[in-house]
Order: structure tokens, then sequence, then C-alpha cells
């Protein structure tokens, strides 16, 4: 046995021992929503729905629960013993500094390197591992309503379902690529190119704060290696929807939130930081409709945070809507963009009316009937899918509903409180990918797109849509890319799964803010606030995709750090 391995396992222990009353309840309560969101998830992965009434599932749930909590308390201490030896490691080797003490090894030259250079390197590496990629997936991953973008920008047919400036940004490029080379495929591939020059500076941005912040060299190759190679990270690179761009957008903010809250003096001294936040929220805005509520409610959390700067935090929360209120509404007069849709805000009602009008018919008066034909006929109220809503909120009837509106709301209201588990389950059904970690994303099962028809997995959309054509140079690699896409093996791979599951990815999140909770470091807890409430709008989307939630594997790096190293300026 290595000389002091004993002594460590003696303090983990100790510390799980030990551990203070608030400590457990905490451990408890992280436990327990786990437990009981897992077994539910269970349920619904087997059954379609969720059997409240079965007394098996909730005695699985308390036997979860005590393992669970018992775990978190082990896992913590842990940590914490891990997190010590690296700050002690750290002051010995004088590591706060980005530098170890000792000379003559590799990694000592390339330390001995100007800052720039070594961001340079790393950002041209990582643009070279992302090309060779591309090329396997030529012209890229044209996907998720890309085509219906670019045909909007061609027809001059603008409506505000997208997002205007993310519509410019993908037409404008291949419009003017193909104009230069008469070639789809080229504008695809220039536009997915630039896309990954955007997102390899970022992600340079995340390995160079933790580097500021004194992670290892281990830490830090396997998080290159993480953005470099992981499929998912690959993948989204090179894709082509919104969900990309804004992914980036976030980790960048939240950089910047990391640094407002380990040392606000420091970041209004210049102007610098402020705009560089200001132009990340900014971007977010711009390039989601669900991020609008999620800052909204963080910018009440943001002056609370600093109402000892309460003219900054009020800048600094005005300065983002006012650019995308300024930004929005010019484009939208400009284009002459068409508005009025409700049917992606009313996703959940519409999906708990379906379901309720599928399986409750019976229950629906002669005049409810009515209503519901007028909104839509029942052909295509029948169209209900447990799993996505996309089906029947396409024929969703946007001039009936605006006429109606209170009639509407006190149908769902009535439909509701008679079946209340109905509504439950098509809640739950549309977004228990989120959270359940062993969900298989199958949710377009037997929709057909342009080059194939979805099977038992709908991980990822992999195709290149129409007018563009995959023409790849290393079909082995784009082999690989549809085995992920399409082939559920790689969602149900004991252990391997978890890295791709979004529910797994957000356990990891979530047990990560509640320890750094539980260590009284709440710097992360605060920067992450904007992930969790855009986690949460996500829980009212059409379906459970990773699309969704990415910037969760573009996060990861940084859970990882405040897992392992007190990086958040805090001290004991």
């Amino acid at each position: 046995m290595r000389e002091g391995s004993g002594k460590g396992h003696t303090e983990v222990w100790e510390k799980v021992l030990y551990r203070d009353r608030k400590s457990w309840v905490r451990a408890a309560a992280f436990s327990f929503a786990f437990s009981f969101l897992f077994m539910l998830g269970r349920r619904l992965e087997r059954y379609g729905s969720i059997p409240i009434s079965d007394s098996s599932m909730w005695e699985r749930i308390f036997l979860l629960w005590i393992f669970v909590t018992l775990c978190t308390g082990l896992f913590w201490s842990l940590l914490e013993t891990v997190q010590e030896k690296n700050a002690g490691r750290a002051k010995s080797t004088g590591r706060s500094t980005g530098r170890l003490r000792h000379a003559g090894t590799l990694a000592d030259s390339w330390d001995a390197l100007p800052q720039m250079h070594r961001r340079l390197l790393v950002w041209g590496a990582l643009l070279l591992v992302y090309l060779v990629a591309l090329l396997a997936v030529r012209p890229g991953f044209f996907v998720y309503d890309a085509s219906d973008e670019l045909s909007m920008f061609e027809s001059r047919a603008f409506t505000t379902h997208h997002p205007l400036v993310h519509v410019l940004l993908l037409g404008g490029t291949i419009s003017l690529v193909r104009k230069i080379t008469g070639s789809y495929n080229a504008g695809i591939f220039v536009y997915c190119l630039l896309q990954a020059a955007v997102l390899s500076a970022a992600f340079v941005q995340v390995l160079s704060f933790l580097k500021e912040k004194g992670a290892g060299r281990v830490l830090r190759f396997i998080s290159f290696i993480f953005y470099g190679f992981f499929p998912v990270c690959v993948m989204f690179v090179l894709c082509t929807c919104k969900d990309t761009l804004f992914s980036a957008a976030m980790v960048m903010a939240i950089l910047q939130l990391l640094k407002l809250f380990s040392d606000p003096g420091d970041f209004f001294a210049t102007k610098k930081e402020p705009a560089r936040f200001c132009f990340f929220i900014s971007a977010m805005l711009l390039l989601r409709h669900n991020a609008v509520p999620a800052m909204l409610l963080f910018s009440l959390f943001l002056l609370f945070f600093l109402k000892g700067r309460r003219k900054q935090a009020l800048l600094l929360c005005a300065i983002p809507f006012l650019c995308w209120g300024a930004v929005t509404f010019s484009l939208t007069a400009a284009l002459h963009a068409q508005g009025g849709e409700n049917q992606e805000v009313l996703t959940v009602p519409i999906q708990q009316l379906a379901r309720c009008f599928v399986y409750e018919g019976d229950t629906f008066s002669p005049a409810d009937r009515d209503a519901m034909d007028a909104l839509m006929p029942e052909k295509d109220w029948m169209l209900y899918t447990p799993k996505v809503s996309d089906g029947v909120k396409i024929h969703f009837n946007n001039e009936v509903f605006e006429a109606h509106r209170q009639q509407y709301t006190d149908l769902w209201i009535r439909m509701g409180l008679a079946h209340p588990a109905v509504y439950l389950n098509a809640w739950f059904l549309t977004s228990y990918g989120f959270w359940y970690p062993d969900a298989v994303i199958d949710c377009y099962q037997g929709n057909a797109v342009f080059t194939f028809t979805y099977a038992d997995s709908s991980y990822f959309g992999y195709e290149t849509e129409k007018p563009g054509e995959r023409q790849s140079l290393f079909p082995a690699v784009d082999a690989f890319f549809r085995w992920i896409s399409l082939d559920p093996a790689v969602q149900t791979l004991p252990v391997v799964h978890l890295l791709f599951s979004p529910g797994a990815m957000f356990w990891f999140f979530a047990f990560v803010m509640v320890f750094c909770i539980d260590a009284g470091r709440l710097v992360p807890v605060r920067a992450f606030l904007p992930m969790f409430l855009t986690w949460l709008t996500t829980l009212l989307g059409p379906c459970s995709l990773p699309r969704y939630v990415v910037y969760l594997w573009f996060a990861f790096p940084l859970f990882l750090l405040f897992a392992f190293e007190r990086a958040d300026g805090s001290e004991d």
C-alpha cells in the first residue's frame, strides 16, 4: 500500500462520521430530489405513465433515498479531502501563479511561452481537430430548423418563430458564399468552420480560466481532450442550430459572473469586464427566446447579490435587455417579420389538452368538443404522441386562440382539475429526459426527415438537410457520428452512457452546486444560476433533446474545477 493512503482513507471516513447536521440535511434534500425524480423517470421510460398508487415505487424511492444520502455524504467528504490536498500542493509548488518551481520538463517549457502564444496554439489545435471532423461530415450538420431558416432568408418571408439574429447569421453566410461559389455545400461548410473558430476561442477562454484558478495540468489536459474529442462537443460545434452559439455565450457569461462575484471591485475597475458581460448576456437573449424570462429572473437575483453596488448592478441588468429590445424591434420592423405565434409558449398546455382529449375524450362536453374542433380538427388532436408535441402544436390555430383566449384558459383549467394525473404525465413525458439519467432519447421515433427515418434513437439530427448534401472525406468517422446519433446502443452502455445523458449531466451539475453550498462557497452557485434558470425553461419545451441543454457539456470542465479545486476565491 502506498505510504499515506491509509491516513487519507481515515480522513475521509472521519469527515463522513463528523459531518454536521445541516450538511446531512442538505445531502438528504438533494438525495430525495434525485431519488424521487429517478424513480418517476424510470416508470415513465418503462410504462409511459406514473403509477402514483403503486406502493412498491414509493418503497424504492425511500430505499434509494437512504442509499444516495449516504453516498452523497461520502463523496462530499472525499472531494473535501481532495480539495485540501490540491490546495496544499498548490501552495507548496507555487501552482497558484500558474507555474511549478522545478524546471526541465516539457510542461515547464509550455508554461514559459507567452500567454497569447499558448492560447493561439490551443485555439489552433482545437480548430484543427474540428476541421478534420468537419471534413468527415462535410459540409457539416445542417439540421434542426436550418433548412427553414435558410429558406426564410432567401425568400425574405421572415417570422419571429426563429431568432432573427441567427437567421441572418446563418442565411447570410450561406447565401453569400453560394453566390461566390455557386454551391450551397460551400456556404454550409464556411458557416460551420467559422462557428468552430468561435467555439474554439470560447473553449480557450475556459481553459485559461482553469489555469488562472489554479487547476492542475491533469484537469486542464482532460478538459482539452473533452472539448476536442468528446462526440457531443464535436457534433454541436459543427451543428448549425442556434443552441451552439447560445450555449457558448452562456458559458462566457458565466466566466464573467465568476469574476464578478469573486472580486466585484476588480470587475468594475475597468469597463472591459462589464462590457463583456453585457455582450454575452445580450447574445443569449438574441439567440434563444426562452433566455428572456430566465435572465429577467436572474436580474432580480443579481440586484440582490450586488445590493452594495446598486447602480452598477442596474446597468448590468438593463443594458443587455435594452440591446436585445433595440435589435429585436429594429430587425422585426426592417424585415417585416410576422409574429403572433403562441404554440411555442403553450407547448405544455397543448400537449396536456391533447393527451386528455385522446385518453379521456368522453369527459368533454359537446361545447368543449366544439371549442377543441375550432382550435384544430379532431384528426389533428389524435396525432398526439407522448414524447414530442410537434405533431399537435404545428396545427394550432393562433387566430382562434387569440379571439377566445379566456375560454381556452378556462377549458384547460377545468380539464386539469378533473384529470391531474393525465396533465402530469403529459408534461413529464416531454421533459423527463432532462432529469432522468437513464432516459433513451427517442422522441422522434418514426419521423421521416430528408435522408433517413428516425428509429429507436433521436439523440442527434446528424444529417445535412437540403439544399445541402453530405460529401464525407472520411466515411469511417462519418459512420461513427451516425452511430452515436441514431443507434440507441451508446445510450445504454453501462457507465459510459452517463456522459451522453442530459439527465446525468444535470445531476452532476446539481451535485457540484449543492456541494459548494454545503462548503459555504457561494460564488459558483451564484454564477451558475443563469444556467439553472435556463434549464428550468427547457422543462416547458416540446421534447427532451441534448441540443436544448448542450451548455451542460460546454461547462463540464468548470463543474470539474469546482468539484476538485477551491477555485472561487473564498478561504476557510
